[in-house]
């Protein structure tokens, strides 16, 4: 249930030493993946216009995930992810979704349905060791023949985080999340 603006919350447990985030492997499902890694946006690669990619993403996936009626009624819907020290386990933060974040924030996320599911989105724009579900650019053209030397620059671009689902949802969800991201402009990209 959602209280105060709030969804249950998700714990991430973040190592001493490592560089990327872990998350309960209970939480997460063990279903295939099919969604491709890499996708571009015509658009000029400032941290601006992939914030304005993110949120036409952002809706367009909401869209896309209430037309495959994946969720109930009034949802999916934006959300805000803030976090939290967990005070029950050392080195562990806890994520909340709020719905109704503070003044002045965007809602760059997606909640799910009551029951807390939720997927981050997020712009970065420097390199990262972090394993993201995908990576939208922003480029000047399609075809961009040079995104293997332009993504080791670190470009202001939108990233997916894996989403926490519920796994009767799979495959279903992993399609329309895809139509989401293409709906809202982006193409899939071969990276190599």
């Amino acid at each position: 249930m959602i209280r105060n603006g709030r969804a249950p919350s998700r714990i991430l447990v973040l190592p001493a030493l490592a560089t990327m985030t872990v998350l309960p492997l209970a939480r997460l499902s063990s279903q295939t993946v099919d969604v491709p890694h890499d996708y571009a946006i015509v658009a000029e690669a400032t941290v601006a216009r992939a914030k304005q990619a993110l949120m036409r993403l952002r809706d367009h996936i909401i869209l896309s995930v209430a037309q495959a009626g994946l969720t109930a009624e009034g949802y999916p819907r934006p959300c805000h992810i803030e976090s939290h020290p967990d005070p029950e386990r050392p080195g562990a933060v806890r994520l909340d979704c709020v719905v109704r974040p503070a003044i002045g924030t965007e809602p760059t996320s997606i909640l799910f349905d009551a029951d807390g599911h939720f997927m981050q989105l997020s712009v970065v724009a420097e390199l990262q060791s972090r394993l993201y579900l995908a990576e939208v650019y922003l480029v000047p053209s399609l075809p961009y023949e040079d995104l293997a030397t332009y993504r080791l620059r670190g470009p202001p671009r939108v990233v997916l985080h894996p989403p926490i689902i519920a796994n009767s949802w799979h495959p279903a969800f992993w399609m329309a999340l895809q139509r989401g991201i293409e709906a809202a402009g982006a193409r899939v990209i071969d990276a190599r």
